[in-house]
């Protein structure tokens, strides 16, 4: 009967486990009213396992109230284990008898056991064992049976002596296993609640993600998509859930194709990362960049996939590539420019000893009355060839003369090289027109326009060797932020557009990348030099403009040239054109400085054949020295700008410092630019290219001397 009664309270202590994980799956074991709450139901659960007690005599029962209290103070602390004790007491002193005092002294005792166990588990933070829920539960019952001596000794004995073996067999099992329980459901709801964070974290980037996210099987079926995948395709979150890969990504493989490569990456463990296309809700399409692993525990498990809009990041290399394209042609123009500028340099003073010494012989036959020979002409007329050829060798690379920048329509440019081309050009190649209105005026150099519109017509010519149509426009234009596809570096700003298309062969993209690099032809051996569209390239560049091509195979080529207007451009002295007469020196003294003997000797005897007195200098430091001695004597210097050792520009500086007034001019193989624009306004008067002519050289001296 005894045993009997034991196991009826011990398993009315396994609801309690269950009432137990209801109450706190909905509160907090720790905030006050989950407190309150645990300790009402381990309070009223202690009430009912006294409701079947073990008698001992009037007033003298036994029941499992010490476990269930005990319990409450070692897993909720001592709130609960108060509320639960206060309970069990009042109760207990409804019953009343004999029993009350050691009945109280228990209930209390099994809750301040309790409760110091449940600060030993906090201390040692560690969950519990089961020696220690079994050592708590010894502890607690073998307290119970000292507080019996609360009655008379005898009494007392007697109680003891009959249930001790009972109590401390069941009782401490019982609270092991009640201990365990609640341990087993805590650890549950404990994980429950970790899970439900680690979801609503999960959920809280999903939705808060900048890039698209979406969770499919591996049969492409959309199972989950975040706000992103929703506001970048234009579909509301129920329209994803009834579609399929295949409707988001057109370049998504079928289903057989598409599960096995997610199968194939799945079972190598490694993520997928690969670019694709996406199409909106309006049909649109935009690049993406893709991501994708594996979740869940199924087999085969969900696919979570990543996709990032790249369109920028492909724009943006996009640019990055045309500017680096562009940069790489620039240093290429530029290196080939320095190269083609110094080797103009050496041609430009051989080509002046072989026009200077023709030119000599060609005087000492005039003088002598013999009849000139028909070769020495020849030379010279090569001679002057070869020297256009240096100019456009130089054009190309920027350092061409941008000389006799006037005021000009842009119009009468082109009515004028359209006389010039309907004579030149074939019969067959018919020419029109379509001038702009109000094309207005440009700061240009009318000449280097010309040039422009002959060597595009020389080169439409070329492409359409049975005849064809070539078109010349003018326009004005704004151009603001939206660049025009050919000139896509072009800034913003006012523009005379001169548009020059043929309808000719056309060129591929190959042909059209390499058309404005120096020597490059499509025309057989000896058929040009591949300078014609460098120069082009050269002089619009030097007027601060811009030129496009587009051509197709078969359908003729379109050059698209852009020139700022209303911008102020700079200037350069211009060589006068020589008078038909050639004015002669009144013994003025020559200091003529140059690092080529033969241009010392020619000049030399050049100026002396026409009434100047010379003195020679091979180097700066020999004129300075000459002009230190004799700068009295001296009324003119012509000085070679590239020299080494010190060279022009420095020796200017010198002999400015000797006589500020001295009288020079410069002389050079290399074309006008900033750098001799520079030297000309720190003091020198004139210019004299090379190679120079008799005439040239001796009406700029006369034209100096006079000023």
């Amino acid at each position: 009967m005894v045993f009997q009664s034991f196991v009826n309270n011990a398993a009315l202590l396994v609801a309690l486990s269950y009432l137990y994980t209801l109450v706190t799956r909905r509160w907090q074991r720790d905030d006050l009213v989950g407190c309150i709450s645990c300790g009402l139901l381990f309070g009223l659960m202690a009430v009912g396992v006294m409701l079947s007690p073990m008698e001992m005599g009037p007033g003298l029962i036994f029941d499992t109230r010490t476990v269930v209290i005990s319990v409450a103070g070692l897993f909720c602390g001592p709130v609960t284990a108060a509320i639960a004790a206060l309970v069990t007491i009042l109760y207990r002193i409804w019953l009343g008898g004999m029993g009350l005092a050691p009945g109280i002294a228990t209930t209390l005792s099994a809750a301040l056991i309790g409760v110091l166990f449940y600060y030993g588990r906090k201390t040692w933070g560690r969950p519990g064992t089961l020696f220690y829920f079994y050592l708590c539960g010894l502890l607690v019952h073998a307290v119970m049976l000292l507080c019996m001596f609360i009655l008379p000794r005898e009494l007392a004995w007697q109680i003891v002596s009959r249930i001790a073996w009972p109590v401390m067999l069941i009782y401490p099992l019982a609270t092991l296993l009640l201990a365990l329980l609640l341990a087993d459901q805590q650890k549950r709801l404990d994980m429950e609640r970790q899970l439900l964070v680690s979801e609503e974290r999960f959920r809280s980037l999903f939705e808060q993600a900048g890039d698209a996210i979406f969770v499919s099987d591996f049969d492409g079926n959309l199972i989950d998509v975040n706000q992103a995948a929703q506001t970048t395709l234009g579909y509301s979150r129920e329209e994803l859930l009834h579609m399929r890969v295949q409707d988001v990504d057109p370049q998504a493989p079928t289903r057989p194709a598409l599960q096995e490569f997610w199968r194939s990456h799945f079972d190598t463990g490694r993520a997928a990362t690969f670019e694709s296309v996406h199409r909106r809700k309006d049909g649109t399409t935009f690049p993406v960049e893709i991501r994708a692993g594996f979740i869940g525990r199924q087999q085969p498990p969900l696919v979570l996939g990543l996709a990032r809009d790249i369109s920028a990041r492909i724009q943006a290399d996009e640019e990055r590539r045309r500017l680096e394209e562009q940069l790489l042609h620039a240093q290429k123009m530029e290196a080939v420019g320095t190269l083609a500028g110094g080797i103009a340099h050496e041609f430009n003073n051989i080509l002046a000893a072989m026009i200077g010494y023709a030119e000599l012989t060609l005087a000492l036959y005039s003088r002598d009355g013999v009849t000139r020979p028909e070769h020495l002409q020849e030379i010279i007329t090569s001679g002057k060839r070869a020297s256009e050829l240096i100019k456009r060798i130089l054009a190309f690379s920027r350092k061409a003369e941008l000389i006799d920048f006037t005021d000009v329509d842009i119009n009468e440019i082109v009515a004028h090289a359209v006389t010039i081309l309907e004579k030149t050009l074939p019969r067959e190649i018919r020419i029109d027109t379509d001038f702009a209105a109000k094309a207005g005026t440009i700061r240009a150099d009318a000449g280097q326009l010309e040039q422009v519109l002959v060597n595009l017509a020389t080169n439409a010519k070329d492409a359409m060797p049975d005849g064809g149509r070539l078109t010349i426009k003018t326009e004005r234009l704004e151009i603001s932020e939206q660049a025009p596809p050919l000139v896509p570096d072009i800034k913003p700003g006012c523009y005379l557009r001169l548009i020059v298309r043929d309808s000719g062969q056309g060129m591929g993209p190959d042909t059209v990348a390499q058309i404005f690099n120096p020597f490059f032809t499509t025309k057989e051996v000896g058929a040009g030099t591949g300078l014609g569209l460098s120069v082009v390239y050269g002089i619009i560049k030097g007027h601060h403009g811009y030129i496009g091509c587009h051509s197709t195979p078969g359908r003729g080529t379109t050059f698209e040239i852009y020139l700022p207007t209303g911008r102020e451009q700079g200037s350069v002295p211009r060589r006068r054109a020589a008078p038909l007469s050639i004015p002669s020196g009144q013994n003025e003294t020559v200091l003529l400085v140059d690092d080529e003997k033969s241009l010392l000797d020619i000049g030399k005897r050049l100026l002396e054949d026409n009434g100047y007195q010379v003195l020679l200098a091979g180097s700066g430091e020999e004129a300075v020295e000459i002009f230190r001695q004799q700068g009295d004597e001296i009324d003119l210097v012509l000085l070679d700008v590239s020299m080494p050792g010190m060279g022009g520009r420095r020796c200017l500086k010198e002999l400015l410092a000797l006589k500020p007034q001295v009288k020079v001019i410069i002389a050079s193989g290399y074309a006008v630019d900033d750098s001799l624009q520079e030297i000309l306004e720190e003091g020198a008067l004139a210019y004299v290219a090379k190679p120079y002519t008799m005439v040239d050289l001796l009406n700029t001296i006369h034209k100096a001397l006079q000023d």
